[in-house]
């Protein structure tokens, strides 16, 4: 007797159930990654007075937003250096409402650069016109 009999008939053996509830686990695991795990999309683009560094603001996927529940606007920020792509840091999810994503770009001075008051990336060299890195002014005094 088929497995569609079996069940038709309402005699379902256990290795049977067996079965059935582990495809069914798996078609549920399956569409819940995919539904969660699509990455973030990004909402807002920004670069520095010279366009030598790039701020991407994200939102992040469902699973990130499941688990900060109490954030109204969550998002994350990736810093690049435009010359070659490179990232320079990713922040940790931070809750963006109310506008709380300031930028403040100190690289000359501090080689800092701040988004809103819970996000900083630390140690950004300025870049030359040419492409080099320049020192951090607080770095060359004694």
């Amino acid at each position: 007797m088929t497995l569609s009999a079996n069940i038709r008939d309402g005699r379902v053996r256990s290795g049977s159930r067996f079965a059935i509830a582990a495809a069914v686990a798996a078609v549920a695991l399956s569409v819940m990654l995919a539904w969660g795990f699509t990455g973030g999309e990004i909402f807002q683009t920004t670069t520095n007075e010279d366009g030598t560094y790039r701020l991407d603001f994200f939102t992040p996927d469902r699973f990130n937003r499941l688990l900060h529940p109490d954030m109204e606007t969550p998002g994350f920020v990736r810093l690049y250096r435009v010359s070659d792509g490179s990232i320079i840091g990713t922040s940790r999810v931070v809750d963006f409402f109310g506008g709380n994503a300031r930028v403040t770009w100190l690289l000359a001075m501090t080689g800092q650069v701040s988004v809103g008051r819970d996000v900083m990336f630390w140690h950004v060299h300025p870049v030359s016109p040419s492409g080099a890195l320049l020192p951090i002014q607080h770095d060359l005094s004694p």
